[in-house]
């Protein structure tokens, strides 16, 4: 079948009202058309069946079925059945400000860091959480608390929208921490875990090629297969990210955050910290850095 190829690409601010961080909809989709987004997007299908589609592969997705969508990737429904979803599109960069043990849990990776596009790719494999009817009536009432609060609009609305979203994302990732999504994700999300949790200290691939009991050769393939970086690779995508909020949040200097992350040489770490950002962490911090202290 082909595909008509939309021209429309939504943003987020498009979505929202001032000072919303978070857009929510219960909804009936049936269009055929690809399109992508410049937010996550957390689907939970409620009733019926239909096609989940992007350019790449076709899945039939039932009641109970979890998807999130990562930004910039094309996608549509088709052949709906009685179809209700419930929508929720955000930044991740919303559970910033949120403690950082998000990251920790290794259903977090498999849901959000780990897409279904990857797990697919790697095992040609259906790669969706799925949850039963006890699990989809606990998501639904916590997905009607947004629901509300964004209707009624009471003061202190979007902060009670953002703790909902966390405990909803918590919740979705331990029942991910319990099934295995496809084979090898488990394993995979328990090393970016450790990663996000020991990043500040020295790291081998012999240690994170044990965590999962594989062979180095066998493991950094298998690492390479799903993300398209080594593991060596995502570690340092991981120091840069904790280095890029400090840089904002904190007035620790860079060879203290250099330290701090894992890096060590301070001359390593601006190299780096260019190849990813663009520019350096003295011109990062003067133009996003909110100067707070310490």
């Amino acid at each position: 079948m082909a595909y008509k190829k939309s021209t429309r690409k939504y943003c987020l601010n498009e979505l929202i009202e001032e000072n919303q961080q978070l857009y929510i909809l219960e909804y009936n989709e049936s269009h055929h058309v690809l399109h992508e987004h410049d937010f996550t997007e957390l689907v939970i299908v409620e009733n019926g069946k239909g096609v989940h589609f992007t350019s790449d592969y076709r899945h039939i997705i039932t009641a109970g079925d979890v998807l999130v969508i990562p930004m910039g990737v094309k996608h549509g429904y088709e052949s709906s059945e009685e179809f209700r979803i419930t929508n929720i599109a955000f930044n991740l960069s919303l559970l910033d400000s949120l403690p950082q043990a998000f990251r920790q849990i290794p259903g977090f990776q498999s849901l959000f860091l780990m897409s279904p596009l990857q797990r697919t790719r790697a095992i040609n494999r259906r790669g969706f959480l799925t949850l039963d009817p006890e699990q989809i009536s606990f998501v639904k009432q916590m997905t009607g608390r947004i629901i509300h609060e964004q209707r009624e609009k009471t003061t202190g609305y979007q902060t009670i929208c953002t703790l909902v979203l966390a405990d909803l994302i918590v919740f979705l990732s331990r029942v991910a921490s319990r099934h295995n999504l496809a084979e090898h994700t488990d394993k995979l999300a328990i090393v970016v875990a450790y990663m996000e949790k020991n990043y500040p200290n020295r790291i081998t691939l012999e240690q994170l090629s044990r965590l999962v009991k594989l062979s180095p050769r066998n493991f950094q393939q298998i690492f390479k297969d799903y993300f398209g970086i080594s593991p060596f690779q995502q570690l340092i995508k991981i120091r840069l990210n904790h280095a890029s909020k400090l840089l904002r949040k904190t007035n620790y200097s860079i060879s203290e955050i250099s330290y701090a992350t894992g890096f060590g040489d301070g001359a390593y770490f601006t190299r780096q910290f260019n190849k990813m950002f663009h520019m350096s962490p003295s011109v990062y911090r003067k133009q996003l850095g909110d100067n707070r202290k310490k």
